[in-house]
């Protein structure tokens, strides 16, 4: 199996110290004692290399759209685990998948754990994927050990948080329903690579959406815990396993653009007002400016949209997309 070798197993101690401790930690507030528990490493495994063969470009990373084949098989999967355990399994009215423990208060609200198990194109096998793995393994490990939980406990899987699908804005869009901001409007205009919106995707899959069914009321849910891989490098440089999440960082994105003149490649150089020019200098300031407010900030130019896009003239028109974010709880 290709995750056996000594770097994924190095990935993957850090996995399985998250998973150690969100499962003790629930199991000891749940029992008022305490309780050792054994993950299954093998067991974890299987999982993340069986959910990476669900691909739409195998060989080349995990590419697993919202609402895609690749989508459905996933789904059977996590749904069949979750049924071997004895959840309650059922997909919501937005396609959210979902598997219930219930607890000694079925009336409670929910402790709700998991992820995404959707992927950018090319992706890797960890990102969203662990966090539902991780969920999946601490309800078998509760199973094993006869706990009895308190509040009930809900596996979430969500198969439509990456943005790349729908492209950018559409990102987050299981969470955005299960809360209630998710429009009628978003469905039925942003459209998908194979120029589908996402209702007419949602029902080629065979859903029909109700967003109004698919929120869950304010209250319902006690906690929401999710693993996650690190989508920075601040941990592996530190080498250390695992980090507890603070709050979250402000992101702000905006789209630049320059405008030109459209000139022949023969143009002097003197004359010229290229759009792609200005755009390079805008890029140089960002950097700057950005490294001069300490660490607490970033700040990438990471997209170009450029007219005519041709080595054979000068641009006239260019649009940056760029991003920041802020970690620092006085900046956000």
């Amino acid at each position: 199996m290709w995750l056996k070798n000594l770097n994924a197993h190095y990935l993957l101690f850090g996995f399985l110290a998250s998973v150690t401790i969100i499962a003790d930690r629930l199991s000891n507030h749940m029992l008022k004692g305490t309780i050792i528990l054994q993950v299954n490493l093998d067991r974890v495994i299987n999982d993340i290399e069986t959910l990476a063969t669900f691909t739409a470009t195998p060989g080349n990373g995990v590419t697993k759209s919202s609402y895609s084949h690749e989508d459905k098989l996933a789904k059977e999967y996590l749904k069949n685990e979750m049924e071997k355990i004895g959840l309650k399994v059922w997909q919501d009215e937005f396609s959210t998948l979902f598997g219930r423990r219930e607890g000694k208060n079925p009336d409670a609200p929910v402790i709700m754990i998991g992820s995404h198990y959707d992927s950018v194109v090319n992706g890797g096998a960890f990102d969203g994927v662990a966090g539902v793995v991780a969920a999946l393994e601490i309800l078998r490990v509760f199973q094993e050990n006869n706990i009895e939980n308190d509040y009930p406990i809900e596996i979430i899987a969500m198969n439509a948080e990456e943005g790349e699908t729908f492209g950018p804005g559409t990102g987050v869009s299981n969470s955005r329903a299960l809360v209630g901001t998710l429009t009628e409007k978003e469905l039925d205009t942003v459209k998908n690579r194979h120029g589908l919106t996402k209702r007419e995707a949602m029902k080629a899959y065979g859903l029909v959406p109700d967003l109004a069914k698919a929120k869950r009321e304010k209250g319902s849910i006690k906690n929401f815990i999710e693993l996650h891989i690190e989508q920075g490098p601040v941990l592996d440089n530190h080498q250390i396993d695992v980090g507890l999440v603070e709050y979250l960082p402000g992101i702000g994105r905006y789209k630049v653009k320059f405008h030109g003149s459209l000139e022949d490649s023969t143009a002097p150089m003197a004359s010229r007002k290229d759009a792609m020019v200005a755009a390079s200098k805008f890029v140089l300031a960002v950097n700057q400016i950005v490294q001069s407010l300490g660490t607490g900030i970033t700040g990438t130019v990471g997209e170009f949209e450029i007219s005519p896009n041709s080595h054979q003239f000068v641009p006239d028109y260019v649009q940056a997309s760029v991003e920041i974010r802020t970690f620092d709880k006085k900046d956000s």
